[in-house]
C-alpha cells in the first residue's frame, strides 16, 4: 500500500454512509487479494506472499484511527453520534465491521494452518483479536 497522508476521519466521518463504508472495505479486501503471488521453492513447496488483512491495514486504508474501529468492531463505544439520525447508521457500520473483523481472523487462521504465515506472528494477531488465549472476561 502506498503512503497517502490524508488527514484522520472522525467516527462520525466513518459511519455517515454505510454503504460507502461498505464500498471502501471491499476495495481493501480486493487490493489484499491483488497483490497475492504464489513462489514456487526448490523443494517444490508452494509459499503464497500476500498483503494479510488487518485492523491496522483497514484503519490505514479507511483513514481512521484503529481504536475507532476496534471500539465499533466491539460495540465498546457507549457514545452516540452527535445527530440523532447517526444512530441507525453507526449499528449498521458495527454489523459491517464486525462481519470484518470475522473475516480478518478467518484469512489469518486459514493462512496459519496452510502454512502461509509465520506461526508466531499469526498467534500473536489472533491473540490481539481475542481468538487465542486468555479470556476477556477473566
Amino acid at each position: 500500500m502506498p503512503f497517502d497522508f490524508q488527514p484522520m476521519r472522525t467516527k462520525a466521518e466513518l459511519i455517515a454512509d454505510p454503504q460507502k463504508l461498505l464500498d471502501d472495505v471491499k476495495a481493501y479486501f480486493d487490493y489484499c487479494e491483488s497483490t497475492r503471488e504464489e513462489r514456487e521453492l526448490k523443494n517444490r513447496d508452494l509459499r503464497i506472499r500476500e498483503v494479510t488483512p488487518s485492523i491496522l491495514g483497514l484503519s490505514q486504508w479507511l483513514h481512521c484511527h484503529r481504536t475507532t474501529l476496534n471500539r465499533l468492531m466491539d460495540e465498546d463505544d457507549t457514545t452516540n453520534p452527535a445527530e440523532d439520525s447517526l444512530e441507525d447508521a453507526q449499528k449498521a457500520a458495527r454489523d459491517i465491521l464486525a462481519y470484518v473483523k470475522q473475516e480478518i481472523v478467518l484469512r489469518l487462521s486459514t493462512r496459519a494452518l496452510n502454512g502461509d504465515a509465520e506461526d508466531r506472528v499469526s498467534q500473536a494477531m489472533l491473540a490481539r483479536y481475542g481468538e487465542i488465549g486468555e479470556d476477556k472476561t477473566s
